[in-house]
């Protein structure tokens, strides 16, 4: 699935008059790739991702997804395009607290025009996939904070999508769970998913293929980086 956004911009009002969080970003998002977008807070990183994931309408500008000029669709053919294609992955992944791990993952589909076993199926899957196998039927008090995070990740995997948005989700991480969390991310872009990272970290680089820089809503590629370290990615993860 291919990205292309045209010319973004994204105007906020402010006390001190209009600022600029995207100013005329141009991006081109190949299938398969694994894309770190980093800059300072409040450089614009966040309302990037929301704008080519079809959930912030830019002010003025063009995203495609395979094709589709997302933002001339109406909303709800907009999200029925996100429902199919884009997983959200957030760094305040929220979880339902009066559910199990496998019910937060399974309220992912409930709009998947999938049957209740094919739907079931898929979840007990993931789970395992993020290494959650043995804490199915737990509750979000009995899960530490990155193993919150691997639910919203199944969650945000249910629908099989072929691009990945992720939103600082190693932010309040600590080292060890944030390297099982970025294996795992990893894991999915050498099985093919497309990820488009946001992050502060630049630790964090050495995962990705590229990365792309954000200042003051300005977008430029890191034309040194050199693609991810063999210590960037494993074959298998440790989660």
């Amino acid at each position: 699935m291919i990205v292309r956004a045209y010319n973004l911009t994204k105007t906020y009002q402010s006390p001190r008059g209009p600022a600029a969080a995207l100013d005329d970003v141009n991006v081109e998002i190949a299938p398969g790739q694994f894309v770190v977008v980093m800059g300072h807070s409040a450089a614009g990183k966040s309302t990037l991702l929301g704008a080519i994931g079809g959930l912030l309408r830019p002010s003025t500008g063009q995203v495609y997804i395979d094709g589709l000029e997302i933002w001339q669709l109406d909303e709800r053919t907009r999200a029925k395009l996100r429902a199919g294609k884009i997983g959200f992955v957030f760094q305040n992944a929220s979880v339902i607290r009066s559910l199990t791990v496998l019910e937060n993952v399974l309220l992912a589909a409930t709009f998947l025009p999938k049957g209740a076993k094919a739907k079931a199926g898929r979840a007990t899957s993931l789970i395992k996939t993020v290494g959650l196998a043995d804490k199915a039927d737990a509750y979000p008090h009995e899960l530490s904070g990155g193993e919150k995070r691997r639910v919203a990740i199944a969650g945000a995997l249910m629908n099989d999508p072929p691009l990945l948005l992720a939103d600082e989700p190693t932010g309040d991480l600590d080292a060890k769970t944030e390297t099982d969390v970025m294996d795992l991310l990893g894991r999915l872009n050498s099985e093919g998913t497309t990820v488009v990272m946001v992050t502060h970290n630049s630790d964090l680089r050495r995962y990705a293929d590229r990365v792309l820089l954000i200042t003051d809503g300005r977008l430029s590629e890191d034309a040194g980086h050199e693609g991810p370290s063999a210590c960037g990615r494993i074959e298998e993860t440790h989660l």
